[in-house]
């Protein structure tokens, strides 16, 4: 599966796992978008997919109808569907708690909806990935066999994917899908199952987007733009705008289509958060320090023992004696971690405090 570059769609996507290797097996020339129906369950994705610092993530959180409508869109659509959890017995009580002859049924029902708006997005010749961590039937093969019935011969078979027997996975099929599962007894991890397929060159449908509904970004004024620019280390290959009060930077291979999907749909980040502009200098945003592409040389770097690393971690005031007067990007075994702002003998930690360590 071609994944450099790609348009990448992760369709129930919280934590982030996932979406964190798409974005990195895609690129800064592709595009993840990784949609999360639950509002307080997409905030954790989002803050992990600033964590992750690729820039190349659009954090969704609506229903999948609303992407199904971005009709053949996608190179790659993975569905990690919500399941019954049965993979999850062993390590979680709750799950086996929870779990119903009746909730087997609603979940595969879902399910189904599901891969239905999953197959509109998807282009013809692109790849479906439907996953689960469930061992019944009816949520793993019997989930394909049903949207077989309806999807037919726009169904082909994808790239032979090798499997070593030492690996412990159960490798079956189910009509063009090929089909794999992860017993906790055979693999090393607990339940899972999975399945890939590829959508015929020939299944006919147009590239097509929903109508704009609003305007989010607005340009940036050229002084604007030259101060972002130098706080990255490729100004020619991004593109700024302002939402709200905040700038931003989209990498230019899929800057109109991030602006697409945010005029249509609830775009709750995307790119990557560069700051707020005072008097035509940039106050970075915590999300800059994470990024790939920030130029350490836009500001000084202080580098932090590990017992002055945790101090800044957990929020706490820090020695000034190692900072620059002004904004420094703080670093510890030469990997960013944040800003702190020296003002004399003050030191302004500006670590997130919704990242700090409470506990050790």
């Amino acid at each position: 599966v071609r994944t450099e570059g790609a348009r990448i769609l992760d369709l129930c996507a919280a934590p982030g796992g996932k979406t964190t290797l798409y974005a990195s097996l895609a690129g800064p020339d592709g595009l993840v978008v990784a949609n999360e129906i639950d509002r307080r369950r997409a905030s954790v994705l989002a803050d992990n997919v600033r964590k992750w610092g690729t820039g190349n993530v659009a954090v969704t959180t609506c229903e999948p109808r609303a992407l199904g409508d971005f009709e053949a869109w996608f190179d790659v659509v993975a569905v990690d569907a919500p399941c019954s959890g049965e993979g999850m017995f062993r390590k979680d009580p709750d799950a086996r708690g929870e779990w119903s002859e009746g909730n087997v049924k609603q979940c595969a029902a879902r399910q189904d909806e599901i891969l239905r708006e999953a197959w509109r997005a998807l282009r013809p010749g692109g790849t479906l990935v439907y996953s689960t961590c469930t061992f019944n039937r009816d949520e793993d093969e019997g989930a394909l066999e049903r949207m077989a019935a309806w999807a037919g011969d726009e169904i082909a078979e994808s790239e032979e994917t090798a499997v070593e027997d030492a690996w412990g996975i159960v490798c079956g099929r189910v009509g063009a899908f090929r089909t794999f599962r992860f017993y906790p007894h055979r693999t090393c991890g607990e339940g899972f199952f999975a399945a890939v397929a590829r959508k015929s060159f020939d299944a006919g449908g147009r590239v097509r987007a929903p109508k704009a509904r609003r305007t989010v970004f607005a340009a940036v004024d050229r002084k604007t733009a030259g101060e972002l620019a130098r706080w990255v280390r490729n100004p020619g290959g991004m593109r700024f705008a302002a939402v709200a009060d905040t700038c931003y930077a989209w990498y230019a291979a899929q800057a109109d289509a991030v602006r697409t999907l945010s005029e249509a749909l609830p775009v709750i980040y995307s790119g990557v958060a560069l700051g707020q502009v005072f008097k035509g200098v940039l106050k970075p945003d915590p999300a800059l320090a994470f990024f790939d592409g920030l130029n350490r040389g836009a500001l000084p770097a202080a580098e932090l023992d590990d017992e002055e690393t945790l101090r800044f971690l957990r929020r706490q005031d820090i020695a000034a004696g190692g900072l620059a007067e002004g904004m420094n990007l703080v670093c510890s075994r030469g990997r960013a971690l944040g800003f702190a702002k020296r003002i004399g003998a003050r030191v302004n930690n500006l670590y997130p405090n919704s990242l700090r360590i409470i506990k050790q």
